[in-house]
């Protein structure tokens, strides 16, 4: 997909805003439009005060801080922005040409990753969003994400920092022939099972107290311990080797769900660290694959400095809603033009390129491209894709020629390229 048919799908999911409202100088499009690209453009201390300023700056016009306030306290910018943030799941849900030979080999249509983050926020708003640790920080505010690897946010949402993790699971629909990979905080039999049940494929780590009979040895230990837990047998002094097995997970001592687990040697720590999967391929690929995970701790990363969402100062819920969202805006953004404008300009460094500077680069074409959605027309569009242009190189991680990212691994490994960095 070109990186222009990219920003027009982008513009497009902007027209669910209402241009005008009579009862306001400033119409709803607008207002939201230079709300988000303001809230990315500010590079010093944020505060509700210093948006305010660059909308004024941005629209040309004086807005009072109590008009401000009241346009963003009450439930209309949190509702048009969520309108926003849903068309932008549906225009930019689609992966972005990049991968599919590596989603080839692994038999899948997609790697997604999961995680949760929180954000601290004043004591006042503790009522709303309360903290797991009142003596750390009395309230805070947490963001489930569910990130395409090759395309973008597929799913997301907002609750109390107390919530457990395992409650903000994504729809199983949106797994269907897809990895998922995840980390402990969601581990549970019965997700396994529903996840396979749908067609789908996950990976994970293995608790320390799980119970895995050892049904079939692949490799790694010798036969003579299959029928025997996994984590009780005494396992082979050559360190170096991969285990893998075919194995029953136990709940309550009784048979639950066959799978398979792979372990791999950790020289820090000295000892296996145990993945459980129902993935078929070579058990090489099982750890680096894992490794991904690591991409969507980068997406929170970003969005909480790039896109400031650490910086939540106010206590109101319906402000710290819109100042969420819009932050979820941008990285929505962000990930599907840099991988097209990389896919369209350098597909040879298609695999070099990394979320955290997807976001930096947006941060710095945020004004123009707020000006193209507000105005769509050839020549913004053009203005928007030249200084985009001036960018390209800042897309890809600087030491890819040196050092291979963990997609690189990856795909190396499967045997998608030679190892070529060029």
């Amino acid at each position: 997909m070109e990186v222009s048919t990219i920003i027009k799908k982008i513009e497009q999911a902007f027209q669910v805003i209402p241009e005008r409202d009579a009862r306001a100088l400033i119409g709803p499009k607008e207002f939201l439009i230079n709300f988000i690209f303001s809230y990315f453009q500010d590079r010093g201390t944020k505060s509700l005060a210093s948006i305010r300023r660059s909308m004024s700056a941005l629209t040309g016009r004086q807005i009072a801080p109590s008009s401000f306030w009241e346009r963003l306290s009450t439930n209309r910018l949190k509702n048009l922005l969520s309108k926003v943030v849903s068309s932008l799941l549906v225009s930019l849900g689609t992966t972005i040409g990049v991968g599919s030979e590596l989603l080839n080999i692994l038999g899948v249509t997609g790697i997604l990753l999961l995680d949760s983050s929180s954000s601290s926020l004043p004591t006042r708003a503790k009522k709303d969003f309360p903290a797991p640790r009142n003596n750390v920080a009395p309230a805070a505010i947490k963001l489930h994400l569910l990130f395409n690897l090759f395309g973008g946010i597929d799913w997301f949402d907002l609750s109390e920092a107390k919530m457990h993790d395992r409650k903000g699971f994504p729809p199983l629909n949106l797994l269907r022939n897809k990895l998922i990979i995840f980390d402990l905080g969601y581990f549970d039999f019965q997700l396994f099972k529903d996840i396979q049940e749908i067609g789908g494929f996950f990976l994970t780590r293995i608790k320390e107290n799980t119970t895995v009979i050892i049904d079939q040895v692949i490799e790694g230990v010798p036969k003579k311990f299959e029928g025997y837990p996994l984590l009780d047998i005494r396992l082979p002094k050559i360190k170096s080797k991969i285990i893998e097995i075919i194995g029953t997970l136990e709940k309550n001592s009784k048979p639950f769900l066959s799978v398979r687990v792979v372990g791999f040697w950790n020289p820090m720590q000295k000892r296996y660290h145990w993945y459980v999967t129902n993935l078929i391929v070579s058990a090489k690929l099982i750890y680096p694959l894992y490794r991904l995970r690591w991409q969507v701790e980068l997406i929170f990363k970003s969005i909480k400095s790039s896109f400031r969402w650490k910086d939540l100062s106010s206590s109101n819920k319906n402000i710290i809603y819109s100042l969420t969202l819009a932050a979820i805006a941008g990285s929505m953004i962000a990930h599907p033009i840099g991988r097209g404008l990389i896919l369209e300009k350098m597909e040879n460094k298609k695999y070099a390129i990394t979320v955290q500077r997807n976001v930096i680069v947006m941060v710095n074409v945020a004004r123009v491209l707020g000006k193209y959605i507000l105005r769509p027309i050839k020549n913004n569009l053009m203005e928007l894709l030249k200084l985009l242009e001036i960018f390209l190189k800042e897309f890809i991680e600087p030491n890819a020629n040196r050092r291979e990212t963990s997609l690189m691994r990856v795909v190396r490994m499967a045997g998608c390229y030679s190892g070529s960095r060029s």
